[in-house]
């Protein structure tokens, strides 16, 4: 599955979300004290947009992806800085968004279902699910979700350095 996650963005369709209802894909951070503000850096403080999240895309252009929590009504935007590495923002959105609500429950263990849904990462957990709890690593210090040690940052100035073996959580620094 995690295959089809890193494959998705190989052809790069236009973004048609007039009227549509697409889902999260992974996890996603938003800041607490600017809300509503996302960063492609994914920082890993403040609340969490949960993976399945139904949401309306309001706007996208080449560096926002304007959306709307359906329920709620909170609205977000999501700052696209790394086209160097992730391509046109059409490839980005594809990384987050998803027509299909994903599945969790009966995909993963239990504890990673568990981990996922607190947006926690465990010792032992695979690639996928790690991928879905915490989002994409930036881009500028995790160049292949291949590579088996990924960073993420914490603020501006704090990060957490995963290491898989075998596919799994080895290390959490």
């Amino acid at each position: 599955m995690l295959l089809v996650l890193l494959t998705s963005c190989a052809s790069t369709p236009e973004i048609d979300y007039q009227d549509k209802t697409m889902h999260t894909r992974v996890n996603i951070w938003y800041n607490d004290l600017r809300p509503g503000e996302i960063p492609s850096a994914n920082y890993h403080r403040g609340k969490i947009l949960p993976v399945g999240t139904p949401v309306r895309v309001l706007k996208i252009d080449k560096k926002t992806i304007r959306f709307q929590a359906k329920g709620s009504g909170d609205q977000y935007v999501l700052r696209y800085s790394e086209p160097d590495v992730y391509g046109p923002i059409n490839e980005y959105f594809y990384r987050m968004f998803h027509e299909v609500k994903p599945k969790i429950e009966g995909r993963f263990t239990k504890e990673e279902c568990r981990a996922i849904w607190l947006g926690e990462l465990e010792v032992g957990m695979t690639k996928e699910a790690a991928l879905i709890a915490w989002g994409y690593p930036p881009a500028h210090k995790t160049m292949s979700l291949k590579d088996d040690t990924w960073t993420y940052w914490v603020d501006r100035t704090t990060t957490r350095t995963v290491t898989f073996v075998g596919g799994k959580i080895k290390t959490i620094e």
